[in-house]
């Protein structure tokens, strides 16, 4: 049985929990040509905090097995994963079904859409696919008609978020890892140093955790991590997962940074920065979850 802060049994739904495991959506009005750097207050985690157990006591935020999972938002420095010469999700490899789902339905539900899908998905566990960006098309050449955030998922079903109508002749869905929105069209390319193509601009989003952050401090903090001051840029990385968990954070502060004259060492010569590369970043989904 569940229970909630002060005591009282909480209901369930599809096994959730007393919360739901949905990622969190953070807004990030933040706009350039050129180089830009914002870093996010200290927000505190609410009902993410959970105390890991081997076995249930009873006692409010008690969860058996890991209180907290982690998972790699973009490539291991942090920049948006990317490939071919656009900074878009079908570009990027970030494809995490082994061959597009076929659509059986559409429908709506409420504020969302759901689609019913033909076969189950990899993974059928509540959830599993919550905080992934769908992309929906006809199924015959590839083309991307539609994009959607999905709220929930089941075995076989995707509840998409409802921003924007759904055509109707859609056929196949993909799942990406692929944690942002740009607020502007994808920005052009030019040719590295070893002639690989690369966006013009890109976007590094990192994560700084704490137990207490009205106790924070601007030097070293132990109760920090990264405790130097830095943000994190791989939650994937499992010693980083591991230092996290024995942290147990409540807190967690995001930094971002636009690079409109993006580079992947200094041998790389981008052209300089214009309406072409310009870049701005509307909100992104928090790569954690209980």
């Amino acid at each position: 049985l569940l229970v909630a802060d002060f005591g009282n049994p909480t209901g369930t739904i599809g096994g959730q929990g007393d919360i739901r495991s949905f990622l969190v959506q953070l807004p990030v009005p933040s706009d350039t040509y050129g180089l830009a750097r914002e870093d996010g207050r200290w927000l505190p985690l609410g009902g993410l905090f959970r105390r890991a157990l081997a076995a249930p006591d009873g006692l409010p935020r008690g969860v058996v097995g890991e209180n907290l999972r982690f998972e790699r938002h973009a490539r291991p420095d942090g920049w948006l994963p990317y490939g071919g010469t656009r900074l878009l999700p079908e570009a990027s490899g970030a494809a995490l079904l082994p061959a597009p789902a076929v659509i059986a339905s559409i429908a709506r539900d409420g504020e969302a859409y759901r689609v019913e899908l033909t076969a189950p998905l990899p993974n059928t566990a509540p959830d599993a696919w919550a905080g992934r960006l769908a992309l929906l098309g006809n199924g015959g050449n590839g083309d991307v008609h539609a994009r959607s955030r999905v709220l929930a998922s089941g075995p076989s079903t995707l509840l998409l978020a409802a921003d924007l109508p759904l055509p109707e002749d859609l056929a196949a869905v993909q799942l990406y890892a692929w944690p942002a929105e740009l607020a502007t069209v994808a920005p052009g390319s030019y040719l590295g140093f070893d002639n690989t193509p690369l966006p013009r601009a890109n976007v590094r989003i990192g994560f700084a955790f704490h137990r207490d952050a009205s106790a924070a401090t601007g030097g070293f903090d132990p109760g920090r991590w990264p405790a130097d001051g830095s943000f994190l840029y791989d939650l994937g990385d499992p010693a980083t997962v591991a230092a996290l968990r024995a942290l147990e954070p409540r807190y967690l502060a995001w930094d971002v940074t636009l690079d409109g004259e993006f580079r992947t060492s200094a041998a790389d010569r981008p052209p300089a920065a214009d309406a072409d590369s310009r870049i701005a970043l509307r909100r992104f989904w928090l790569p954690m979850r209980f």
